[in-house]
């Protein structure tokens, strides 16, 4: 599942590359913010709320 979604990241990327109007390269990069909040939702070990709201926060921080 996480090939898939890295996968799907990398098409997005290369996607985002040849996109030349604003509103495609929006929403291209909000679709990137969800598939790497999915990875890193996928990747966590242990449901602790402490952690799951981490990983929440710095993808917030670090994409938006």
């Amino acid at each position: 599942m996480v090939l898939t979604l890295i996968i799907l990241y990398v098409i997005t990327l290369i996607y985002l590359s040849t996109v030349e109007r604003f509103r495609n390269y929006a929403s291209i990069i909000a679709w990137q913010g969800w598939i790497l909040l999915g990875i890193a939702l996928l990747q966590l070990h242990t449901l602790n709320w402490v952690e799951l709201g981490f990983v929440i926060l710095e993808t917030l921080i670090f994409k938006a």
